[in-house]
């Protein structure tokens, strides 16, 4: 153990720190400020008089103190041999840490392989297939036989005449018709009430010699003219 004598810093602190080095074994010596007691030193000023220490052997020097008993000169030297050695023993310690202490292999880099680039061959769109024209061959003798005449010929569902009437009975006749027309061919304009019409009793196809103002052209009737 290391022994530290802190005392006053007036005459009483003196006469003290000269009775304990006759009695006791001390390692190191504090003083309080000249003029002040322990009990009145704030902390820094604690802390600043153990920093400020100073050894017994230079208290001894100081106050002249020749005559040490035999055992405190023992124990002062073995004091001053593990000081000195310490150090040493430090040293010694830290370099078998060195040597014992394993190298620290540091893994090497790995180069990231570059993924393989796969070449997508560009696909052709594909060409478009023009829609084959319809059928108008056999309805074009029906058109030029009715031109001028401002006729209709209903149609069945394997392309005979049923009944051929005046363009202007063609609405009449078309909600009087029944399940057996297939279409109409005519020689007038295709307007919205023909076509309704058509539509309401499921014809399949109206052909005229052209076409009129159409808002609404129904799907289920296919609509050509002799212009087209």
């Amino acid at each position: 153990k290391v022994v530290t004598a802190f005392t006053d810093g007036d005459r009483g602190g003196e006469l003290i720190i000269k009775e304990l080095l006759q009695v006791a074994d001390i390692d190191f010596v504090a003083r309080a400020p000249e003029g002040k007691s322990v009990e009145d030193l704030t902390q820094k000023e604690i802390v600043r008089a153990l920093r400020q220490k100073i050894p017994v052997e230079q208290v001894l020097d100081q106050y002249k103190i020749k005559s040490q008993p035999k055992k405190r000169r023992e124990i002062t030297t073995k004091r001053k041999s593990l000081i000195r050695e310490k150090p040493l023993c430090v040293r010694s310690t830290m370099e078998r840490a060195e040597v014992i202490a394993p190298r620290r292999v540091m893994p090497r880099e790995v180069m990231a392989k570059p993924e393989p680039t796969i070449e997508v061959a560009p696909v052709a769109a594909p060409e478009a297939v023009p829609e084959p024209e319809p059928e108008r061959e056999w309805f074009r003798a029906h058109m030029d036989e009715l031109d001028g005449t401002l006729s209709a010929r209903i149609m069945d569902r394997n392309q005979n005449v049923l009944k051929e009437v005046a363009v202007r009975d063609l609405a009449r006749e078309l909600k009087e018709a029944n399940g057996d027309v297939s279409g109409v061919i005519f020689d007038g304009v295709v307007t919205q009430r023909i076509l309704d019409i058509a539509a309401e009793k499921g014809l399949e196809y109206l052909i005229g010699a052209k076409m009129g103002n159409i808002a609404k052209s129904p799907s289920c009737v296919r609509v050509l003219t002799k212009e087209a």
